[in-house]
């Protein structure tokens, strides 16, 4: 005869929400302060001297501690027509913001410019479509957003974002101000593109 194995019985504990909230946000902007060691001083330095070392000897990533910052959070809401993107450098521009990360933004669009992975081509789609996510990094001169979409089937497309777009309802959008800090881009060798490169503010 088959013997019943005993129940066993699982309690979840409710998280805390103010908790959870802060951790969130300081997991975001502690991702965003990570991109910036892809193309680190020391892989900079193994680059500048060609022959000196393999590619399987340059570190992808640097060991040195990446710093912290305080940070300075602001909050602004899109109309209907406006051009996401484009918003968001007028705001960085207009408040001479330096180093910027994108901490949330709940809305819908019409219309949005995507540059699919690994494609190097702009498209345009259109439609009604919800935010699930819009996520980057921007700094004085330039930035890198993906955004996540939503059409009416739940269906959801992925994406590098840039202007081109056009809010259906709204867009509201909080931004982090990194105080301490100071993000530009520099050409990386081993990927190909202007990545992005952290600094301590002078």
């Amino acid at each position: 005869m088959l013997r019943e194995s005993p129940r066993r019985h699982v309690i979840l504990r409710p998280i805390r929400q103010e908790k959870y909230s802060t951790d969130l946000v300081g997991f975001k902007l502690t991702a965003a302060l990570a991109l910036s060691y892809a193309c680190s001083q020391e892989v900079r330095d193994a680059i500048a001297s060609p022959g000196t070392r393999s590619q399987q000897d340059i570190p992808m990533s640097s060991s040195t501690v990446a710093p912290s910052s305080g940070a300075r959070f602001y909050a602004l809401r899109l109309k209907p027509g406006q051009d996401v993107a484009l918003e968001l450098r007028k705001f960085v521009d207009d408040n001479g913001l330096k180093a910027v990360s994108i901490v949330t933004v709940v809305g819908s669009l019409t219309k949005a410019s995507l540059r699919f992975a690994n494609t190097g081509v702009w498209v345009e789609r259109e439609g009604h479509f919800e935010i699930v996510s819009l996520v980057g990094t921007v700094d004085a001169k330039g930035d890198h957003l993906h955004i996540a979409l939503s059409d009416r089937h739940g269906v959801t497309t992925g994406a590098h974002f840039g202007p081109g777009s056009s809010v259906y309802t709204t867009a509201e959008i909080v931004l982090a101000e990194l105080a301490d800090l100071d993000f530009t881009r520099e050409p990386c060798a081993l990927s190909g593109y202007e990545e992005l490169i952290v600094k301590p503010r002078g």
